[in-house]
């Protein structure tokens, strides 16, 4: 069982390697992103919500599950995905898209958590497309100004806000690092006559009109569904997430111990943060793996420490090797197959991240 529907993950299933996937739309959170951004400067907030299909202000994104059985009839979404995705252009990770004022244009300051995250490539992608299309059908011009800190601090996202404020963009996309610490900055931006959307990761008290992604809190509860049918019922489990206090792993953790709780046997020993740092996640399991010699399990919130060369944790590693240790993790980048094909990981939850930009919703 797998999250995500990406090439390796689709081939698998032709192969039999893998019996079935819950595929998000990463492309479309982009996508769809620019989609709504449009709609809010044309008809205003409550109709391009209305016409989104917005339930509350969520907009959900939406999964497709993927069988044998059932691929032939995903084959054309997943042609048309990948046919979007040839041709476009990528921006440096430590650049900005440079941009004339011209305010004929409609620009979109797309914000990630970290520009050191390949998670959030896809959904760039997503975003640029749909800029180039909307561009092409005209009248209006589209531009995606993808700006962020390298890596993930909430005060570094907050003044990259503050700048794309000062430039004067029409519109914000953002994925926020921590959601209380995102009020502000999306405060002063409304103020400022600029509308706010997040995407990825939320930020619920803030004055942004939609929320667009998936819903993380079942997206931990499967984790557990996934822990429990492979290691069982009993035994001592640790969790490893990011930056403390971001609403979207929160969730997932939050989902995570909702979906435990049923089994009194299982034991959650530790939760260790990383701040999204892949030497920090290094570090962090090693020492819970010293400290927890009997552990059983793992749920790895993100999949920071697995950016790491092989061999950097040769606790878990001989762990899931030789000993049974269980390991689920969210998304689905090729180098959490790769370690799935080894066997050092057991299961992942992903999400559709080319859909950060735009969402179709069911």
């Amino acid at each position: 069982m797998s999250f995500d529907a990406t090439t390796d993950i689709i081939n698998g299933i032709k192969e039999g390697v893998i019996d079935a996937t819950v595929a998000q739309r990463e492309y479309d959170m982009g996508y769809k992103s620019v989609q709504i951004i449009k709609l809010m400067a044309e008809k205003g907030k409550d109709a391009a919500l209305t016409e989104m299909g917005a339930v509350d202000g969520i907009i959900d994104t939406g999964v497709d599950v993927i069988t044998a059985a059932t691929l032939k009839d995903y084959e054309p979404h997943w042609t048309r995905r990948a046919s979007r995705t040839s041709g476009i252009p990528r921006a440096g990770p430590h650049r900005r898209r440079r941009r004339r004022a011209a305010p004929e244009k409609l620009v979109i300051a797309w914000i990630p958590k970290a520009l050191n995250n390949p998670v959030f490539e896809v959904g760039r992608d997503g975003a640029f497309k749909k800029a180039e299309e909307l561009t092409a059908a005209g009248p209006i011009p589209v531009e995606v100004d993808y700006v962020g800190s390298v890596a993930s601090d909430a005060a570094e996202q907050a003044a990259v806000v503050e700048d794309v404020i000062a430039k004067g963009v029409n519109a914000i996309g953002i994925s926020c690092n921590d959601p209380t610490a995102c009020e502000d900055p999306i405060n002063k931006a409304v103020a400022a006559g600029i509308p706010v959307m997040t995407w990825d990761s939320d930020s619920p008290k803030s004055q942004r009109f939609t929320y667009l992604g998936v819903d993380n809190y079942q997206g931990g509860k499967a984790a557990a569904e996934m822990l429990v049918k492979i290691m069982g019922e009993k035994g001592k489990v640790a969790l490893l997430t990011g930056v403390p206090g971001a609403f979207n792993l929160e969730e997932r953790i939050r989902g995570f111990k909702d979906g435990v709780a049923a089994y009194p046997g299982i034991e959650i020993v530790a939760t260790v943060y990383c701040n999204d740092d892949i030497n920090l996640g290094v570090q962090v399991v090693e020492e819970t793996m010293q400290a927890n010699p009997d552990l059983n399990g793992w749920f790895f919130v993100g999949l920071w420490p697995l950016f790491a060369e092989r061999g950097s944790m040769p606790l878990w590693e001989d762990a899931a090797l030789n000993k049974g240790l269980v390991t689920i993790s969210f998304d689905t980048l090729q180098v959490e197959l790769d370690f799935m094909k080894d066997g050092y990981v057991q299961g992942l939850v992903g999400q559709k991240y080319f859909g950060w930009a735009t969402t179709r919703c069911r």
